[in-house]
């Protein structure tokens, strides 16, 4: 009698089996972590947006009008800038700040600009 074991048998399709979906685990693992990165770029792309458009308004003042804001609503967004002249008044510092929460987390988004006295060019 000839013996023709061909095929796989039950143990190694179960092991197979486990291999391939701890492959797929690990796929869907960087999947939920691609997703909330994408959404964390999206809230920082956003938050560039709004202090930029807040820095351009800044700008379109009069240097004498230029001030400090504390806490300005922008959606989501809250803005807060700090105005620092010059010892001699040539130029003004705005340090600014655009803050917001996200699932629990505070984030935010710091940049500075220079505004010149036009009457001292």
């Amino acid at each position: 009698m000839k013996n023709n074991d061909s095929g796989f048998t039950l143990i190694e399709v179960m092991i197979a089996l486990l291999v391939f979906m701890v492959g797929v685990m690990g796929v869907l693992g960087m999947q939920a972590i691609a997703i909330k990165d994408t959404a964390n770029a999206s809230s920082l792309k956003n938050a560039v947006f709004v202090g930029e458009t807040f820095a351009e308004k800044t700008r379109l003042k009069t240097f004498d009008n230029i001030n400090s804001v504390a806490n300005q609503p922008e959606g989501i967004y809250t803005i807060k800038s700090t105005v620092t002249p010059s010892s001699d008044s040539k130029y003004k510092t705005v340090d600014v700040d655009v803050k917001w929460a996200k699932n629990g987390i505070n984030h935010v988004y710091e940049f500075s600009f220079i505004v010149v006295n036009p009457n001292d060019i």
